[in-house]
């Protein structure tokens, strides 16, 4: 039996509340994140994406619906947030909005210090998440920040929540705006990550090859609603309804539409490059 580790029930969230121009953008949202699982929320643009993760590590409280996370009601006044904040990490879209120390050590010190870790933890604590996100600790640890790439500012950012050892890692659109190599090792570094931490992964994205290659589950958001949940193979043969949503395809479902527009014989039903890969050499064989 799978164990919810966040349960979202019936949340409404509104901007610009008590004011002319309120405008509610989450509508009665209910489904439950699973323990272990990689879970992707895809949308178009303004959908509410961004907005529902904030709920998970209560940078939002509902005012309207509950969201517990670990057994645990965000609504209850007694509620640590600092510890609630460390077991679930957040990583912003925009890395420079989370690095605002000059050197890389400092800036993966910082939630350390504020939990009060002891000097002679703190060092081994850095070179252990640098490490773990695949940065040469004796590299990186006295490296300035403005000299990183964007892809190695996306991993020193991680490092920086990893420190903290969670439970639940948040990503919003983690490999928005990187080249196809930057794009590539932020990709295997998370699914290393999830695998060998045994986290909660939770993550936002613009990108479906991405969430094709990473998600055990998809829950799809348009207008403010819950409009699919399911896995990535049940979502992507959907592709009237996605497109409908103003949602891309990845790649591989779209390379077989144009391989079946030329009367190529092969399945509608492929998604991954491994099914495309197996259907075309079976194909050359004949």
């Amino acid at each position: 039996m799978l164990n919810s580790i966040i349960e979202v029930k019936n949340l409404f969230h509104s901007y610009m509340t008590a004011t002319p121009f309120e405008k509610e953008i989450l509508h009665n949202l209910s489904f439950d994140i699973y323990e272990g699982e990689k879970l992707a929320i895809i949308g178009p643009t303004q959908s509410g994406k961004s907005t529902l993760l904030q709920y998970f590590n209560a940078i939002f409280i509902p005012k309207k619906g509950r969201v517990i996370v670990d057994g645990r009601d965000t609504r209850d006044s007694k509620l640590n947030l600092k510890e609630l904040r460390r077991k679930v990490a957040m990583l912003f879209q925009h890395p420079d909005s989370q690095l605002f120390k000059d050197i890389v050590a400092d800036d993966i010190a910082f939630g350390l210090k504020n939990f009060n870790f002891p000097e002679e933890v703190i060092n081994i604590t850095i070179k252990k998440a640098l490490a773990t996100v695949g940065l040469e600790p004796d590299e990186f640890f006295y490296r300035y920040i403005f000299s990183l790439s964007g892809g190695e500012k996306r991993k020193v950012a991680i490092a920086g929540v990893l420190a903290l050892d969670p439970e639940i890692l948040i990503l919003d659109d983690p490999t928005a705006g990187l080249d196809p190599k930057g794009r590539r090792d932020l990709i295997n570094s998370i699914r290393f990550l999830h695998n060998k931490l045994e986290l909660t992964t939770i993550f936002v994205s613009s990108n479906m090859d991405d969430v094709l290659e990473l998600a055990d589950r998809i829950v799809v958001l348009f207008d403010g609603e819950i409009k699919m949940i399911d896995t990535p193979k049940n979502i992507f043969k959907q592709k009237e309804k996605l497109l409908n949503y103003g949602l891309t395809l990845p790649s591989v479902v779209e390379v077989v539409d144009e391989l079946i527009k030329s009367k190529i014989n092969i399945s509608e039903k492929i998604i991954g490059i491994d099914q495309l890969e197996e259907s075309l050499i079976k194909l050359f064989k004949k």
